[in-house]
């Protein structure tokens, strides 16, 4: 992704979704949502508004993992939602290992109600600063 661009930063979670958005420049990300609808409904035209008004180019998606090493039981309807970014919008989709990013979101603040959208800008600021 070459000069600046906007990128959408989405922690899911069984029954609401944080949504942060963070830019490639400053490898910064802002919580700005958390979306109140259970992730097997969900689906990308729920962030359509956010697309459109920050000019999203890429979309990263924090995946769970199980220390079994088994697929966790939102590994579906994550795939699901990536595959609609990509299908309805022709964006890029990255996944991110979300691990600690919840544990992170409480040390900046975050309490039961605000967590998700924090854990979401988390997530996406591990990505942009691993992408150098």
């Amino acid at each position: 992704m070459a000069g600046v661009a906007w990128v959408l930063g989405i922690d899911c979670g069984r029954h609401k979704t944080g949504v942060a958005v963070g830019q490639t420049l400053t490898k910064t990300a802002q919580p700005i949502e958390i979306i109140k609808k259970p992730l097997s409904s969900l689906t990308a035209q729920d962030f359509l508004h956010i697309l459109q008004e920050w000019r999203v180019k890429a979309v990263v998606m924090g995946v769970p993992q199980q220390a079994d090493g088994l697929a966790h039981p939102l590994h579906d309807n994550i795939n699901r939602l990536a595959g609609e970014f990509t299908t309805d919008f022709q964006l890029p989709v990255y996944f991110m290992d979300e691990y600690l990013s919840s544990h992170e979101a409480r040390q900046r603040g975050g309490d039961k109600k605000t967590i998700d959208d924090i854990a979401a800008a988390v997530i996406l600021e591990t990505w942009l600063v691993e992408q150098g």
